[in-house]
């Protein structure tokens, strides 16, 4: 394998950008108590989906790439069913009540198939 074209994935920035809406999702609440002014941007409808629609072009790269992955339907599994909670949350309004729980939810199982697949291209380079 190409060391060059195994550091070129997306999964780096897809695990910081998970990070980043894991962030944004549990500091939120605090923020808006501690100070609702400074909050009221960072709380924007379009900032949500926005955030979601970030994650849309890594996780896709990460699908064609996919076939080199070890295991590679366990990859796929868990990164389209966390793409797929994210998106439902923000974009289905009658999930508006949980969309911070399975915005939450969605991210973490995008990042970990993202942190899963970038340990298996680590392990079975050796």
């Amino acid at each position: 394998m190409n060391t060059r074209a195994s550091v070129l994935t997306p999964d780096g920035p897809a695990v910081v950008l998970s990070s980043l809406c894991l962030l944004h999702c549990l500091a939120m609440p605090v923020l808006a108590a501690i100070a609702p002014a400074v909050a009221a941007p960072f709380e924007q409808e379009w900032l949500h989906r926005g955030l979601v629609l970030l994650a849309v072009p890594f996780t896709a790269t990460a699908l064609i790439q996919y076939q080199r992955t070890v295991r590679p339907l366990v990859f796929a599994g868990m990164a389209l069913t966390g793409l797929a909670l994210m998106l439902a949350a923000v974009f289905v309004e009658a999930l508006h009540d949980w969309e911070v729980p399975l915005t939450v939810v969605g991210a973490l199982t995008l990042a970990g198939a993202h942190v899963w697949r970038w340990s298996s291209h680590r392990s079975a380079r050796g």
